[in-house]
């Protein structure tokens, strides 16, 4: 082998082992987002996926059907095309709107249906031809106002407007579309079950950069909040509400004052002062709890540790790592 073809191999190599260890970001929110596989005890989810990507009478049906709610439906066709190996452009919403419809979808009239239909037509126009999430956003936009708390239609919408950020090479609105809906306290139905939300935010936090927010993550579980994390003389404070329910205590509001028991432990927090009580005990904190707007955000390595939690700083990757394994772990 002469010398041009040993570098050109050696090139061939470097480029394979590179390309393994980058993340999957020639993937897509819509195409890697495959939570229908956390639906698994659902017989209707298990026969999509068998279904090689093709949408039968009885699939149809079940979509169409008033019964199952949203999130049902959602990963029924999500298991529709995760089942599937071949990933061309297909006509799903086309089939399902002639079935059920007797028209297709450019025959019918959004203003006609209900949030439901308009989740399946647009959930399915979606995945047909994910190069063009434009024509599956209209009718997702919809569904969103004629249901607006409905969790699964706006997590559905969020991953079509991270479809379309990524086509226009906008990687942070990628991750801050879903990341925002994540975290809404407002959308209290139709919620997808905690571990089908982790697999489409596990896949999204890829397109995350360090500089716009600051992750939290619970025994490797991504943690969204109401508010974004902040941070505030080299502390980390986060909303006091998913922090207390993530650690599992009981929570109490007086006044300006914050209570949170559990575990044995009580832990006094009050923004007024530089102080909070622990057991009863004062402790002086080097940042005390904020009030953002109308939020309380509370120290999150004081209020963890409490708990006897143990907390972690990344600081290249701005994140922090909780651990309930009671094992300390380095500063932030």
């Amino acid at each position: 082998m002469n010398r041009h073809n040993t570098l050109a191999v050696l090139l061939v190599f470097v480029f394979i082992i590179t390309a393994q260890s980058l993340p999957a970001y020639g993937d897509s929110p819509v195409t890697s987002t495959a939570f229908s596989l956390d639906y698994l005890d659902q017989p209707m989810v298990r026969q999509t996926l068998a279904a090689n990507g093709v949408i039968s009478d009885q699939i149809s049906l079940y979509l169409a059907s008033p019964e199952p709610g949203p999130e049902l439906k959602a990963a029924v066709i999500n298991g529709l095309y995760s089942g599937a190996n071949v990933w061309d452009v297909r006509d799903n919403a086309y089939r399902f709107a002639m079935l059920i419809h007797g028209r297709p979808p450019a025959g019918l009239d959004p203003e006609e249906l209900d949030a439901d239909e308009l989740l399946v037509i647009g959930y399915l126009t979606l995945l047909d031809d994910y190069f063009n999430p434009a024509d599956a956003l209209a009718w997702l936009s919809r569904a969103r106002t004629l249901a607006p708390r409905s969790f699964t239609i706006a997590i559905v919408e969020a991953l079509a407007q991270a479809q379309t950020a990524l086509f226009e090479s906008d990687w942070p609105s990628v991750w801050q579309s879903v990341k925002t809906v994540a975290g809404d306290p407002e959308l209290t139905e139709d919620r997808l079950k905690p571990q089908a939300l982790q697999t489409i935010l596990e896949y999204l936090v890829l397109y995350r950069s360090p500089e716009d927010d600051v992750l939290v993550n619970l025994d490797r579980q991504i943690l969204v909040f109401r508010t974004d994390p902040v941070i505030r003389r080299d502390r980390t404070l986060v909303p006091w509400q998913e922090l207390a329910a993530a650690l599992e205590v009981q929570s109490t509001v007086s006044g300006s004052k914050l209570t949170l028991t559990g575990n044995g432990t009580t832990i006094i927090l009050d923004p007024a002062h530089n102080r909070a009580t622990l057991n009863g005990r004062l402790v002086t904190l080097d940042q005390t709890s904020v009030v953002l707007g109308n939020q309380l955000m509370i120290p999150l390595r004081f209020t963890a540790e409490s708990f006897g939690a143990a907390v972690h700083w990344d600081s290249p990757a701005r994140k922090v790592e909780v651990s309930l394994s009671r094992e300390t772990d380095g500063t932030d």
